[in-house]
């Protein structure tokens, strides 16, 4: 939902139509497709996650961002023990509003409120670069490429599967 939301935000804004926005989970499962809830959830602000697939961090995918925005300060901490070159740092703390975001699990509800937590968060830090960007000083460089998310991925379980 985070890079959606960025993506969809740094159209708005010419000096940072330049950025690449990628998205990679610290405990995504490749391939995994979005919740329901998170569908609905992204609809209701024109913005269609469908297609989206996670995949996990790895130094790999790390590698080339220039910034890597997580949900937490956990998943911080391992994106650079993955050895990432760029600047990494929760969403929350990038964006001058300290805090954690809550996962949903597959709710509507839980959804939404993380969609519009992740709005605010976003939308800080897109003002944040576009700061960075006036005046433009000598050795201020914007991030070409940013993974916004490293989100947990979440799975609610059926009744079998907390059995098992």
């Amino acid at each position: 939902m985070a890079a959606a939301i960025f993506r969809s935000l740094a159209k708005k804004h010419p000096k940072l139509r330049h950025v690449e926005v990628d998205s990679a989970g610290t405990d995504a499962s490749d391939g995994e497709g979005p919740f329901a809830g998170a569908i609905k959830a992204m609809e209701e602000i024109d913005l269609d996650i469908r297609e989206h697939r996670a995949r996990q961090m790895t130094r790999e995918v790390a590698a080339p961002c220039d910034l890597i925005l997580t949900m937490d300060r956990s998943q911080a901490k391992k994106v650079r023990e993955l050895g990432a070159r760029g600047e990494v740092a929760a969403l929350g703390d990038y964006a001058g509003i300290p805090g954690e975001v809550e996962p949903p699990w597959d709710s509507r509800e839980e959804c939404t409120t993380c969609r519009d937590h992740l709005r605010q968060l976003v939308a800080a830090v897109v003002r944040r670069l576009e700061r960075k960007a006036e005046p433009r000083r000598r050795g201020t460089r914007l991030p070409g490429q940013v993974a916004c998310g490293a989100e947990r991925a979440r799975r609610q379980w059926t009744k079998g599967e907390a059995e098992s």
